[in-house]
């Protein structure tokens, strides 16, 4: 018996795509391993160019001792669309 092609769709905004159809994009569940073995606990956007990641909500973050925090920014352009990212890994 054959085994049926599984399908699975995600809305996705492709804000730039290489002239070859190729383009990057990053697809995390909230509370999740990925294949990275990261877990996204929080999002973040702010028109500030600085935002202060509060003791509440790091507390309701990692319930418990935490190990490093990793954070990953890019800015986000209407004309010029995300930019590189940058990374940090932090511990508090």
């Amino acid at each position: 018996m054959p085994i049926p092609d599984e399908h699975k769709y995600a809305g996705l905004d492709i804000e730039t795509m290489q002239a070859d159809g190729t383009f990057s994009s990053c697809a995390s569940l909230f509370g999740r391993v990925d294949l990275g073995h990261d877990a996204v606990v929080r999002s973040v956007s702010s028109a500030a160019a600085q935002w202060v990641y509060e003791a509440a909500q790091r507390a309701g973050d990692f319930p418990g001792t935490a190990g490093p925090i990793h954070f990953t920014v890019r800015q986000i352009s209407a004309q010029a669309g995300p930019g590189n990212p940058a990374s940090i890994a932090v511990t508090v």
